[in-house]
Order: C-alpha cells, then sequence, then structure tokens
C-alpha cells in the first residue's frame, strides 16, 4: 500500500509524538507521504526501501524540501537487512 494525503500522514506523526530530538526507522517508505512529515517535526529518519523508483522518488521529495541531511535512505530488503538492534 501506498499511504496517500498528508492529512492522515500528520495525524499519525502527532499520536505518535515525533519530536526533533528524535530518530526514526522507516521501513518502506513509498514516494515519502509519511517521511515528509516525520522530517518537517526535525527528526532524523532511517528509511529502508527496496523498490528503486520508490526510492528515488522519497530521496527527491526530501532534498525538494532541504531534508537531504536529515534523511538516509537504504535500497535494500529489510527482511534480509542485518540490522542493529
Amino acid at each position: 500500500h501506498v499511504l496517500r494525503g498528508t492529512d492522515i500522514s500528520r495525524r499519525i506523526v502527532d499520536a505518535a509524538g515525533v519530536t526533533a530530538d528524535q530518530h526514526v526507522m522507516e521501513v518502506g517508505p513509498g514516494t515519502g507521504n509519511l517521511t515528509i512529515p516525520l522530517l518537517e517535526t526535525g527528526a532524523r529518519v532511517t528509511a529502508y526501501e527496496l523498490d528503486e523508483r520508490m526510492h528515488v522518488a522519497v530521496r527527491a521529495r526530501a532534498h525538494q524540501r532541504g531534508f537531504d541531511d536529515r534523511l538516509v535512505c537504504h535500497r535494500l530488503d529489510v527482511l534480509a537487512a542485518d540490522l542493529p538492534p
């Protein structure tokens, strides 16, 4: 599924209580409909996206908004990745 609509995305971020001092891991960011509101809080986001088109899209959207310094997006299958605990 691709999350559509910024209203629901912002409500999710608000409900989660994400703040600027946090580091969020996002699995499957898609085109960034949740990623951008997360970054707008000032939080850092590390994302894992398998699909090349989505990987390019989320990075481009973050770049357009000046969030390059707070987004790290890995193109890989998170289920096969060796993630830190």
